[in-house]
């Protein structure tokens, strides 16, 4: 498994996309230099049991789909740092036999037993499915990606990403948006400016932005949990940003959840 570090701003506002408007078309950044990298469009699926055996141990099974490629992704239990960098496990690999019998051997490893019915299927999904696993969130991501260049790295490569992601998530008829910033180190020097970089964004909007220490998966358990108490509208007709008040009752059901 490869090692993840990543840091993560929640945008807290009521112009979400003016800021990530604002950010998308930087050139500089403090020291640093942005270089844009286009957009993408991410639609993730994420599985586990009914007893969500996977969550309950820390490990999530994800299914992106971006245009015409499948990549199948484990993600491993999460260390935060005390500046707000999360550090995890993560295997992403194109959906392949390979990458089956990867999947199968590290989920065998959380109790999670393959049998002669999680034999590889070309659909990932009938393979899932066939272990027992379903899927539990739905979610849609378009994705701005930036380079970051250090100006004393001479060979000009991005030290570290950050991703400007407008999440769209789907319960029922109810669509919700949430923004966040992820900024992850890509090389082993990008660990050395994480912080560095987190400081420099949140300095230049400090009410619009603040860290966010709960991933995509979790945040829209929250979510569905609100709607299910009724503390959200569930049927929109047309997506709705979450506000202020609400994101505050997110992390109080997370906090809660993981105690």
């Amino acid at each position: 498994m490869d090692i993840e570090l990543e840091t993560t701003l929640l945008v807290d506002c009521s112009q979400p996309e003016a800021v990530m408007k604002n950010l998308a078309a930087r050139q500089t950044l403090g020291p640093y230099e942005i270089r844009a990298e286009g957009s993408i469009l991410m639609k993730d699926q994420y599985f586990d049991t009914k007893k969500r055996s996977l969550a309950g141990q820390g490990i999530a099974l994800r299914l992106r789909r971006i245009g015409p490629q499948c990549l199948v992704c484990i993600k491993g239990k999460e260390h935060i740092h005390e500046w707000g960098g999360i550090e995890r496990l993560e295997i992403e690999k194109p959906w392949s036999r390979q990458t089956h019998d990867q999947i199968i051997s590290c989920l065998g490893e959380t109790g999670l037993k393959g049998d002669e019915n999680s034999l590889y299927r070309d659909d990932p999904c009938e393979t899932f499915s066939h272990m027992g696993m379903n899927c539990i969130q739905h979610r849609q991501t378009n994705r701005i990606i930036l380079d970051i260049v250090h100006p004393w790295d001479l060979s000009k490569t991005h030290c570290a990403e950050m991703a400007l992601d407008r999440v769209c998530y789907r319960f029922g008829q109810g669509i919700f948006l949430h923004y966040e910033l992820e900024i992850e180190a890509k090389t082993p020097a990008g660990k050395d400016h994480l912080e560095t970089i987190a400081d420099l964004v949140s300095n230049e909007f400090p009410r619009e932005l603040r860290p966010w220490n709960h991933n995509k998966l979790v945040t829209g358990y929250a979510i569905e949990t609100m709607l299910k108490n009724q503390e959200l509208p569930a049927d929109l007709s047309a997506p709705g940003v979450i506000g202020h008040d609400q994101y505050r009752r997110i992390e109080e059901i997370i906090t809660k959840t993981l105690e």
